[in-house]
């Protein structure tokens, strides 16, 4: 119990802090790990040395050494969402799920964050009517469950709840495949 704590408290600590990060002041960019710049709703990777900036400033951004940065998954081509799969990362989805993740994604949402199904809500379309008591315990309420960075947190959660929990048969067990004898916990990953 004290290690879901602990994790709860660390996913909502990482985004609030994404989501309320002050703007920086015009022409200063902070330095970030791998040139990662989180910004409100979304992350952007830049793989030279500089994140590109406005044309009205001139500030660097200079690269972190290698061994101090921690090692992101790539995205692999086959990948039906990669635009998600470093947000994934960030708010705590370790890299071995996001293959399974990545289908859950497409198949929930097509990859699209603000996507209301019946009763879902987002990237994972998590069932309000179902958790929103322990999501509203969190510090979220139903709209942020359109935030991309919200909804894969809230999503991690709801993971590791289930995985934890010897009533289900893996994480992957709140997210309904739709298809008789099919299960999210037993899909190969080529």
């Amino acid at each position: 119990m004290f290690r879901l704590v602990s994790y709860l408290a660390l996913v909502l600590a990482s985004v609030v802090s994404l989501w309320f990060a002050p703007d920086p002041e015009p022409g200063v960019i902070p330095v970030v790990p791998l040139d990662v710049q989180i910004e409100r709703s979304r992350v952007v990777v830049s793989t030279s040395s500089t994140v590109p900036v406005p044309v009205t400033t001139t500030a660097n951004v200079r690269r972190i050494p290698d061994a101090v940065v921690p090692q992101w998954q790539a995205t692999p081509d086959w990948a039906r969402c990669p635009e998600w799969w470093l947000s994934a990362q960030v708010v705590g989805w370790e890299p071995e799920l996001l293959p399974v993740l990545d289908l859950v994604m497409w198949r929930e949402s097509r990859c699209l964050p603000e996507v209301i199904g019946t009763g879902g809500y987002g990237l994972l379309q998590i069932q309000w009517s179902v958790h929103g008591g322990w999501i509203e315990e969190m510090g979220f309420d139903r709209d942020d469950m359109l935030r991309p960075s919200a909804n894969l947190a809230v999503g991690r959660v709801l993971w590791q709840l289930a995985e934890d929990d010897p009533a289900f048969d893996c994480g992957w067990s709140p997210w309904y495949m739709s298809q008789p004898g099919r299960h999210w916990c037993k899909v190969q990953i080529p």
